[in-house]
């Protein structure tokens, strides 16, 4: 059975970018209901405590849900796909997109990036896509820029 929600996860990296045409270009193809377009704002387990994203974390992953909503709207064209945005805020990046592919009663399919904006929080995360991989029982696909 073909999914009826694609998920796509994003960080306004170059790889998410191609994600989302990616992701456009599947919903229109196997006729998805969905595009749920997904980013995460870090919370940090420090010492027993979790430390919250600041405003300006939450403001960027709001930019970068908002600038992935126009980009896959335009790629679509007027195809009745609903689209929706939602910045989650987690400890662990991947739980979170997982968990948000299973909200639903739906079948998911998951679209993200091979490489996100990386840096220090990547070395210390790892990969979120192979983590993503491993974790979802959904379709899961890695789209390489």
């Amino acid at each position: 059975m073909l999914p009826s929600r694609i998920l796509v996860a994003t960080d306004g990296s170059p790889s998410a970018v191609a994600a989302e045409a990616f992701a456009a270009e599947l919903a229109v193809a196997e006729h998805a209901s969905n595009i749920d377009i997904v980013t995460v704002a870090l919370k940090l387990p420090v010492r027993g405590a979790v430390i919250p994203p600041s405003p300006m974390e939450i403001e960027a992953a709001e930019r970068h849900v908002a600038e992935a909503a126009e980009h896959i709207r335009w790629m679509i064209g007027g195809e009745p796909i609903l689209i929706e945005e939602r910045v989650l805020d987690a400890a662990f990046v991947a739980e979170a997109i997982i968990r948000e592919a299973y909200a639903t009663d739906e079948r998911s399919h998951i679209v993200m990036g091979s490489r996100g904006r990386g840096g220090l929080m990547a070395f210390l995360l790892g990969s979120i896509s192979h983590e993503t991989i491993r974790g979802a029982y959904c379709p899961v696909t890695i789209v390489r820029s």
